[in-house]
């Protein structure tokens, strides 16, 4: 199994590793190793880009995913491919992290300000890429509304990031989930083991991906606009690049 060093600091652009497996599917190259930097694309977050290397050899990574719980590393090879067994030098994309990491924050941090707005809205799909990133609420806003609603929510987001609350990762007992995550244990999460949990002011939620260390690391992140279809509200969302 891969060791996923991503998780303990996003931070983390460069490492040394081990190839545990090196092959082809259909007219991809492919690696495993025994640890990793690099995010394998998952729950609305776009995958790292970077190199595998040694003096002679590079493997320039392209696509990231994690394939029946393994992180399979997708790209090319430029001069002799590497064996199995041969230790490498990792390094991803910075600014490419760093700006993943400030966006998926940003949604986590949507949702304490959609929570202490006191809106009846469930928290569900996030899309975090560069691209329109946006949350989605199970909830009602109408019409007449959204553009009071716009504003109330930029202002707590305002608030937000202007200070420096930590943004605390930790692994937690299944039993210690929904003490964590507002009284409520996803039934997504797989029953009796452990889950990792991302919280802001002491709102959790299950989360695997990469974030900034506080708030004032997001940036300046501006609501561009709510919709509402079929019971769903959706929450447009920009930062400064």
């Amino acid at each position: 199994m891969t060791q996923q060093l991503y998780w303990n600091d996003t931070y983390l652009f460069n490492a040394s590793a081990n190839l545990l497996e090196v092959g082809t599917t259909g007219e991809t190259d492919f690696v495993v190793l025994d640890a990793t930097i690099f995010y394998p694309q998952g729950g609305g977050q776009p995958c790292d880009t970077g190199s595998i290397s040694t003096a002679n050899s590079t493997f320039e990574v392209t696509d990231v995913r994690m394939v029946s719980g393994k992180v399979m590393h997708y790209g090319k090879w430029t001069g002799d491919k590497l064996e199995a067994g041969t230790g490498v030098d990792l390094s991803i994309n910075k600014e490419r992290r760093i700006l993943n990491s400030r966006i998926h924050t940003a949604g986590h941090l949507l949702d304490n300000v959609v929570k202490d707005l006191g809106l009846d809205w469930v928290p569900g799909k996030g899309y975090h890429f560069p691209s329109g990133p946006y949350v989605e609420y199970a909830g009602v806003v109408p019409a007449d509304k959204r553009p009071e609603v716009l504003l109330k929510i930029q202002e707590g987001l305002n608030g937000a990031t202007e200070q420096a609350t930590p943004i605390l990762v930790e692994m937690v007992d299944y039993d210690e989930v929904a003490g964590k995550c507002g009284g409520v244990c996803p039934d997504y999460l797989p029953v009796g083991k452990e889950a990792r949990i991302v919280s802001i002011n002491g709102l959790g939620c299950p989360c695997a991906g990469t974030h900034v260390n506080n708030t004032s690391e997001i940036g300046t992140v501006k609501i561009t606009k709510i919709t509402y279809k079929k019971n769903i509200v959706r929450v447009s969302y920009s930062l400064d690049k």
